[in-house]
């Protein structure tokens, strides 16, 4: 679980950020690495059933979280019909993968490097083309891929809506790893029996879910999952998380206080 991003930046981790979020976004960057491949270097395709459920905020934030650990990391915008990454990240290469693809740029000048962001490599899905599904499903892409496997420690893949188009299952195909995004209030019921055919179908491999844009009052509720674990471990004092946060040290420690006056009212 990931909660709701109040901060005004998509990007929210950083080598001295010490938030929840960015904690949990480092949880999931431990998750994941549990997952065993043939080789050290991993793909991960990052997707989700329908726009605005916050797959390119992970997709960005999980990418920076693996730098942070000197791995080289290419960051890969593969949404060629909404492309967001760029804007974010503020870069000027306008050249992408699709120019790459259709043979008017080399892959060395798609590969560009992010300011401030030391191993830190960003690939922009260049401009829309009219046939993106066709363009994903040929030799040149998946020389691509295996080039940007050979440079990296990791691939990121911010991929379009599953729900809406085949790009993301035709990408499958190039992923170690799938994390699959789908977000509180947001994601449609039946689009967890989709997750559920998909990973039965072994279309997606080796899934992981992901709930995005959890509120923090929902979170605290949970009292003996996620909230709980984190919480205790370190919201008791410890000043870690909420360092950085606007509600100060002591917000579990007042909720908790609260509870036993409520308690002790009731006996």
């Amino acid at each position: 679980e990931v909660i709701f991003n109040k901060n005004e930046s998509d990007i929210i981790i950083g080598p001295s950020t010490r938030t929840l979020i960015a904690e949990q976004i480092r949880n999931v960057r431990s998750n994941l690495a549990f997952f065993g491949t043939e080789t050290d270097k991993k793909s991960i395709l990052v997707t989700s059933s329908i726009p605005a459920e916050g797959k390119t905020f992970i997709s960005i934030n999980l990418a920076i979280s693996f730098s942070l650990l000197n791995k080289r990391v290419a960051l890969v915008g593969l949404d060629f019909r909404k492309p967001k990454i760029a804007p974010i990240l503020a870069t000027s290469n306008t050249q992408g993968v699709t120019n790459y693809l259709v043979g008017k740029c080399g892959i060395d000048e798609i590969i560009e490097a992010i300011p401030h962001q030391p191993n830190l490599y960003f690939v922009n899905s260049g401009p829309i083309p009219p046939n993106p599904s066709e363009l994903i499903d040929t030799q040149k892409f998946a020389e691509l891929m295996t080039e940007l496997r050979s440079r990296f420690d990791y691939v990121i893949m911010d991929s379009p809506p599953i729900g809406i188009v085949s790009d993301s299952l035709l990408l499958a195909k190039h992923a170690d790893l799938t994390l699959y995004i789908t977000r509180q209030n947001r994601t449609p019921k039946r689009a967890i029996e989709m997750i559920e055919k998909l990973h039965n179908e072994d279309r997606l491999p080796k899934l992981s879910v992901l709930l995005n844009g959890v509120k923090t009052q929902t979170l605290f509720n949970y009292g003996y999952g996620y909230g709980y674990g984190y919480g205790y471990g370190y919201g008791y004092g410890y000043g870690y998380y909420h360092e950085n946060e606007k509600t100060g040290g002591r917000f579990l420690v007042n909720k908790i206080k609260k509870w036993f006056k409520k308690i002790g009212k009731q006996a």
